[in-house]
């Protein structure tokens, strides 16, 4: 038993289960923006998908980078690099976690089923990009910026009444807010491993442009989500002080965030304030959509 305890904590680490508290709260707010009030079993089917696509795409990603991580100080105790997970272990619940998310997908919808090897692919792909080009960030923003998107179709049902929606607007907003959210905090992420990257051809926009320019990048990145996310809130309800709210909401988080990030608390920004992100924004998206 005990035995087996162990072995399922570590499943979890490898995969960061925790971390689907990010994808998931901006996948719901796509939700709301379709229905205010989405059908039960949509929205179990919503939260088994995620936890499936979740699981696949942290199993894919540690299992791409299993030999950097071993060379790199910060994680070669991962589960992989120690041997407590074998690289067989990490594909079999990659292969879990898509055939979770896929039978979750189709009975979701049919369209859901047929779009749902997009998603799978950028999850794929995403983990090798840091070996080509210093846009990396671009594809790990990719990754959960689909998720609103997802949680928009899971209601619609087909993609022309998706399309037709009046709030499809705000939902792509949301989609490319969560884009720059996630890629400009992954480049604050990479300043962890900035030395390490170099000497290894590691790609990301510090290596390419040195530390200072990296966050710059970040908090103009985070400005331009800031201001998307707003239109698409004004879009949806014509109300201007939540929307202020929300932009004062994100705004102070993610000061809080640069000011961490130049202090070198990376990791300790990490969890706590972009899950405060995500919840603010379903917070958001949850009370503005309902009926005054």
């Amino acid at each position: 038993m005990k035995r087996l305890k162990r072995k399922v904590g570590d499943y979890a680490r490898l995969i960061k289960i925790e971390h689907t508290l990010f994808s998931l709260p901006v996948a719901l707010s796509g939700m709301m923006l379709a229905d205010p009030q989405p059908p039960i079993r949509d929205l179990l089917l919503v939260l088994v998908a995620m936890f499936g696509a979740r699981t696949a795409a942290m199993a894919m990603n540690r299992w791409v980078d299993r030999d950097i991580d071993a060379l790199n100080p910060r994680t070669k105790n991962r589960e992989i690099p120690t041997g407590r997970v074998s690289t067989r272990e990490t594909l079999i619940l990659a292969g879990l976690g898509f055939a979770l998310y896929t039978v979750a997908a189709f009975a979701l919808s049919p369209w859901c089923g047929y779009l749902s090897p997009i998603p799978a692919a950028v999850f794929v792909i995403y983990p090798y990009l840091k070996r080509w080009t210093w846009l990396c960030h671009v594809g790990i923003g990719m990754a959960l910026g689909l998720s609103p998107l997802g949680g928009f179709l899971a209601v619609t049902k087909t993609l022309s009444a998706a399309v037709a929606h009046p709030n499809f607007p705000a939902a792509v907003t949301v989609a490319i807010f969560t884009v720059f959210w996630v890629g400009c905090f992954d480049i604050y992420y990479t300043l962890l491993d900035l030395a390490f990257d170099r000497t290894h051809g590691i790609y990301s926009i510090p290596v390419r442009f040195g530390p200072g320019v990296a966050m710059m990048v970040a908090v103009v990145g985070h400005l331009l989500g800031t201001a998307v996310i707003a239109w698409g809130a004004w879009h949806a309800a014509h109300r201007l002080w939540p929307v202020i709210g929300l932009v004062m909401g994100l705004g102070s988080i993610f000061v809080y965030e640069h000011i961490l990030a130049r202090r070198g608390r990376i990791e300790a920004a990490f969890f706590h304030s972009n899950v405060v992100v995500g919840v603010l924004v379903l917070g958001f998206f949850y009370f503005l959509t309902r009926p005054l």
